[in-house]
């Protein structure tokens, strides 16, 4: 997604090809995978802090929200801007400094949207296949029949509520255009220069 959003604002607001959008996705790919690396290794040293008893455990619930919050946009940063290793974190920090509440406030609601969505498509699958389940005069083979269908349709829902965490990858990377545009003003100055010329 936020490929996609980079090569749309790259070709100045024209739908960027499948294959434009592959041919950057290897290299960002690699560098996501170590930022991945770097905040699990961060996430593992706040839970050791955890072990120690009260004070511990109160900065790792409190301190993992609000850290959290921040790196929800690390992979925007990463992908959209290129920007070396440490540059990321600290634009991050920079974009999101005076507006947490306000990304916390988002992505507690993207988050709500999701689970609605998914919960939604799991308690038809459930429903049908747990209706399905009440009748007791099937036999064996039917019950054996009734498991693959289950799993099946189970597997595929699965699916479909992994489609709907595209609703959370979209909001973040809107989000990210909008912070950009509000510290930055980048847009207005691209529209000013477009203007003089």
């Amino acid at each position: 997604i936020n490929l996609y959003l980079k090569g749309f604002e790259e070709s100045g607001g024209n739908s960027p090809s499948i294959s434009e959008v592959g041919t950057k996705f290897m290299g960002k790919f690699l560098s996501n995978i170590g930022y991945m690396f770097v905040v699990f290794i961060g996430i593992v040293l706040l839970a050791f802090m955890a072990v120690i008893p009260v004070v511990g455990i109160l900065f790792f619930t409190f301190g993992s929200w609000y850290i959290l919050i921040f790196l929800s946009l690390l992979f925007p940063f990463n992908t959209i801007e290129d920007n070396p290793f440490l540059h990321s974190f600290n634009r991050m920090f920079y974009l999101i400094r005076n507006r947490w509440w306000y990304t916390f406030g988002l992505v507690i609601i993207l988050m709500v949207i999701y689970y609605f969505f998914s919960s939604v498509i799991v308690l038809v699958v459930n429903l049908v296949f747990g209706l399905g389940a009440i009748n007791f005069l099937d036999t064996k083979a039917g019950m054996s029949m009734m498991t693959k269908k289950y799993f099946l349709v189970s597997g595929l829902s699965s699916i479909v509520t992994q489609i709907f965490f595209l609703i959370i990858h979209i909001g973040i990377g809107i989000h990210y255009f909008s912070l950009r545009e509000e510290k930055d003003g980048s847009g207005l100055e691209d529209r000013l220069d477009q203007l003089g010329s």
